[in-house]
Formats: C-alpha cells, sequence, structure tokens
C-alpha cells in the first residue's frame, strides 16, 4: 500500500528565517528540520545515515571513500543526507551531518547527498486481507 496522499507544509527555516515554500500534497517527501527533530529526536543512531547494502554493491561510495565527491566518515561509512527546509543562503538545503547533527545552515543545494525518504501511513485503511 503506497503512502497515503499528506499536506506537507514547508516551513521557513526556523534559525535562520530563510523562506520555505508552498504547501504541497506528497506521497512521499524529505523530513524538514522540526520533523526530523520530533521524530527521530537527539538520537544520533536514528540520525545517522548508511547507504543500503544496494547502494554500496552499486558503487555509491567510491573506493577512496568518497560519496560522489562527498565525503564519509571512513570509519562509520556515514553520510550526509538532505532535509526539505530551506538553509542559509537561499540556495542552501538543511542537512543531517556525518554524526547525526542537524545543520540548520546546510549545503550548497547542488552538493550531492543521501536522500531518505519519508512518507505517512494510515493503518486504519489497511485491508485485514492483504
Amino acid at each position: 500500500m503506497p503512502g497515503r496522499e499528506t499536506e506537507v507544509r514547508n516551513d521557513d527555516n526556523p534559525m535562520y528565517h530563510t523562506r520555505g515554500g508552498s504547501v504541497t500534497r506528497d506521497r512521499v517527501f524529505c523530513l524538514s528540520i522540526e520533523e526530523a527533530e520530533h521524530y527521530l529526536g537527539n538520537d544520533y543512531d536514528k540520525l545517522i545515515c548508511h547507504p543500503a547494502a544496494l547502494a554500496r554493491k552499486q558503487g555509491v561510495i567510491l573506493p577512496d571513500g568518497r560519496f560522489w565527491g562527498l565525503f564519509t566518515d571512513s570509519q562509520s561509512g556515514s553520510c550526509f543526507w538532505w532535509l526539505r527546509s530551506p538553509g542559509f543562503p537561499e540556495d542552501y538545503a538543511a542537512s543531517v551531518y556525518l554524526f547525526g547533527d542537524i545543520l540548520p545552515d546546510g549545503d550548497p543545494a547542488s552538493d550531492i547527498a543521501l536522500v531518505r525518504p519519508a512518507l505517512r501511513i494510515s493503518l486504519n485503511l489497511m485491508n485485514k486481507d492483504c
């Protein structure tokens, strides 16, 4: 069952007040700064991102430890990942750093980083016969 369509608010950056954008309706989306804090809290084990086994097998992490131009932590293999909140300046996007720190200033939106898609499901709508 695909994620349910959800109204996604694109709030301004809470620290720098960089303008967020229009409300959208999506089934899959990136978390905002506020959602990452709410759902993942300060739990670095949840905030740290590791590429999936399939991505590693297909060469996402280069042999010299770089992830398509971005450095990973050489010991843990953790990578940056994007949030949907704007960063600072306006052509930056908020991100989560290698060790699980949320960076409200973010990185240039032209950089390459991992994406951790999010979706909302409604357990009330699930068919019991599936």
